[in-house]
């Protein structure tokens, strides 16, 4: 990197179930000096800023659109926070730590599970197309394909079946960190 290069590009993965460890990256590299301006398919764009200030990074689940992401954006900016950029309906907000009236925008555990339940419930929607597929018409596939020969069907097969396993572990991490939310508020 550059000494004086004033945007750079940084490849992360993050699953949904960490949105907490993502935010925290976003807050290291703000205390840095980068500011994050723009997030894609894993690929986050920053530009310089003159560290000092305590930027604090949130992220939420919503799937918005039209004037109802228009309205979120609004209540989100009267508490003092400015709306980023959006991927996937994950949404990015950033603060000035001493002029934002609270430090994060999930206030209670409550608000953070009903997120990843949202998140939870895409990915059942998402994944149930490729699961029924695999039981029916892959299953009906692989009675017809000769052995001892790869084909395309051969692929197909595993893309999906690494579909659905990627989708499954998703879900069963995102379960696992609504109980450990459900645990903390019995506290």
């Amino acid at each position: 990197m550059k000494r004086n290069q004033e945007t750079i590009h940084r490849v992360r993965i993050y699953g949904a179930w960490a949105w907490k460890k993502e935010e925290e990256w976003l807050n290291r590299m703000a205390s840095k000096g980068w500011l994050m301006t723009d997030v894609t398919f894993l690929v986050y764009t920053f530009r310089r800023v003159k560290p000092g200030t305590d930027w604090i990074y949130q992220l939420d689940y919503n799937e918005l659109r039209g004037e109802d992401l228009e309205d979120y954006k609004e209540i989100f900016a009267d508490a003092g926070w400015k709306y980023i950029t959006n991927f996937a309906s994950w949404h990015y907000f950033r603060a000035n730590a001493d002029e934002v009236s609270s430090p994060t925008i999930h206030t209670n555990n409550e608000s953070r599970i009903k997120m990843l339940w949202k998140v939870m419930r895409l990915l059942l929607i998402a994944g149930m197309p490729s699961y029924i597929w695999l039981m029916t018409t892959g299953r009906f596939m692989q009675t017809y394909i000769e052995s001892g020969t790869f084909t395309w069907a051969d692929v197909l097969m595993i893309l999906v079946i690494t579909l659905v396993l990627i989708i499954a572990y998703a879900i069963l991490r995102l379960g696992l960190a609504i109980r450990k939310l459900k645990a903390q508020g019995k506290e």
